[in-house]
């Protein structure tokens, strides 16, 4: 009887060192996602690491986020199921951290990398960023309820993470200077939650540029 008692300690630790060792491999790994706002280019082929991580992601499209090695991680992308290399390039991710990786022009090829905060928030707070993509775009200024939220923000510039109470609030895009009754993009109206980091990515051709709503959930944390 001990015997058989040591033997299924013995297979409880191993389970909890398993566990516990999945945790912190978890823990400091990093989160990566792709986005393809290329105009006129086809579905890409998104290999990190060598192994193939997003599979034809069209035009407009954006991935999950994909988990990978902290460190330097070699990101190479193809036509969808072209094994020639369209581009590739190396980019530095840090434990723990989330990164959203943009295409949007073909001159040069290549990801530009924005750091997400995906730290705990509030039950009742959103977090939001914007990313101008429009290549060729104008600077812009940004809009919402009302309120100049950002000026003359440059093609691939970032408004970087802000917090606010969660509602619906409508962004209109302007030129920068303009009004809103000129805009570069029309007002729109987003639903915001609590708990959760979204992402304004501004995107297109400039003769009709548009906009999509990237969201994740934050980590879960103390109040």
């Amino acid at each position: 009887m001990r015997r058989i008692k040591l033997l299924v300690w013995a297979m409880i630790v191993a389970v909890l060192a398993v566990t516990v060792g999945g945790a912190v491999a978890q823990g400091t790994a990093a989160s990566v996602r792709f986005v393809h706002v290329i105009p006129g280019v086809a579905g890409l082929d998104v290999y990190v690491n060598g192994n193939l991580s997003a599979a034809n992601l069209g035009y407009g499209q954006a991935t999950t986020y994909i988990g990978a090695p902290a460190g330097d991680l070699t990101v190479r992308v193809t036509l969808s199921g072209v094994s020639s290399t369209l581009w590739e390039q190396v980019v530095a991710a840090a434990p723990e951290s989330a990164q959203t990786l943009i295409a949007s022009s073909a001159d040069p090829l290549a990801f530009d990398v924005y750091e997400d905060s995906l730290d705990p928030s509030g039950l009742t707070t959103t977090r939001f960023s914007i990313v101008h993509a429009v290549n060729s775009g104008p600077n812009v200024d940004i809009v919402a309820e009302g309120q100049t939220i950002a000026t003359a923000l440059p093609y691939r510039g970032f408004l970087n993470t802000i917090d606010a109470p969660a509602n619906t609030y409508t962004f209109t895009v302007v030129p920068e200077g303009g009004s809103v009754d000129a805009p570069v993009i029309p007002a729109a109206a987003f639903g915001l939650a609590g708990r959760t980091s979204y992402m304004l990515v501004l995107y297109g051709p400039t003769t009709a540029p548009t906009a999509m709503l990237l969201k994740s959930a934050v980590n879960v944390g103390g109040e």
